[in-house]
């Protein structure tokens, strides 16, 4: 919970894959806030009571693949890095989405070896302007949450609690 609270809570909301869903609250470890909002913004689907985030592409983790996505990473304003953690109302309820969020996101996400990817495009364009990149614990995720928070990965995986990393880029 101290790690946690260390970081600004920047969206809260479902996250769905396929028949998966579950309710998580985004905290930003890194990168330009203004992107988050500009980005989740126009990519979130307003479904009373909640805001969704549909996860509708993968992306391999490949080195071609990562390296992309590491390159975007090297200018600040160009990206956001954001951890994403279950949330609820109690406790039975965020065992459920801690449960959602392992089953249906992390476990399918790292059988396929994949990250999930959400193209966000603006203004009627058809041309995405921003990537959202949802990444389960892996090497990638691993080498970037130790530049920038090293406490994150010890702490969350000591505690057991799911967790995933999101990634912003634009597209520019």
């Amino acid at each position: 919970e101290k790690v946690i609270q260390t970081y600004r809570e920047m969206w809260c909301g479902q996250l769905v894959l396929n028949n998966a869903s579950a309710s998580v609250r985004m905290l930003c470890v890194h990168g330009n806030e203004g992107l988050v909002r500009t980005s989740l913004g126009a990519a979130v689907v307003r479904a009373e009571p909640h805001h969704m985030l549909r996860i509708s592409q993968r992306m391999r983790l490949e080195a071609q693949q990562v390296d992309g996505v590491s390159k975007r990473m090297e200018k600040p304003e160009e990206y956001s890095l954001l951890l994403a953690v279950p949330s609820g109302a109690g406790h039975a309820e965020l065992l459920t989405h801690s449960s959602a969020l392992k089953n249906g996101f992390i476990t399918y996400l790292e059988n396929k070896q994949a990250a999930g990817i959400v193209n966000v495009c603006q203004n009627k364009s058809e041309t995405p302007r921003y990537v959202i990149h949802i990444f389960p614990p892996c090497d990638f995720i691993r080498t970037s949450l130790s530049r920038f928070a090293p406490e994150i990965i010890r702490n969350m995986e000591s505690a057991e609690i799911p967790f995933l990393v999101i990634i912003i880029t634009t597209c520019q």
